[in-house]
């Protein structure tokens, strides 16, 4: 029996998470997969089929033209997945978590991700909760107003980094066979 195939569609901004679930997917060996960015899937939009299986990674586009119509299948802490027939998507809002968020994020991925836990463990504007819904009221360890600003924004990229390992995985344990062979 053939292999069912999938297109995996993303932003410019989620090259990283695209390329994982490819990998994840790869190595399962049950399905075959091609990688494609945003600008090859808007080319070849009007010969695909409604038969093929897409997972838009991001908020890309074409994802935002579906977005209104799943119903996901996992939301927490921001992280997002879910299918409408052939369509996936799977991102991670743009915005800061609370405080509440960020620490149920920690709990629910650290013990599953090393890496997780080893960036949760060497962040000390994390351990403070800077840049997760706290207030900066003022200079921390000596890094002034602007410099705490900047850090919070390197970390904030950094957790959503992390959110995006974190809802790949959760989707390829727990949503890919439903989405594939539904």
């Amino acid at each position: 029996m053939a292999k069912k195939n999938c297109i995996i569609v993303y932003g410019s901004e989620e090259t990283v998470p695209a390329n994982l679930l490819a990998g994840l997917i790869g190595e399962k060996g049950e399905y075959t997969v091609a990688l494609w960015d945003e600008k090859v899937y808007k080319d070849s939009s009007s010969k695909i089929t409604s038969d093929q299986e897409i997972i838009f990674i991001g908020e890309t586009k074409p994802a935002k033209d579906i977005i209104p119509s799943i119903k996901f299948e996992y939301e927490i802490s921001g992280m997002k997945y879910g299918w409408i027939g052939n369509r996936a998507v799977i991102y991670v809002e743009k915005r800061i978590l609370s405080k509440e968020e960020f620490e149920m994020f920690k709990t629910d991925y650290q013990a599953q991700d090393d890496l997780l836990q080893k960036f949760i463990e060497s962040s000390p504007l994390l351990k403070i909760g800077l840049g997760v819904g706290a207030a900066i009221t003022g200079p921390i360890a000596g890094v002034g107003l602007l410099g705490a600003l900047g850090l919070s924004w390197v970390r904030g990229q950094e957790i959503r980094k992390s959110q995006f390992d974190c809802v790949i995985k959760a989707f390829f344990n727990d949503g890919l066979a439903k989405f594939m062979e539904a």
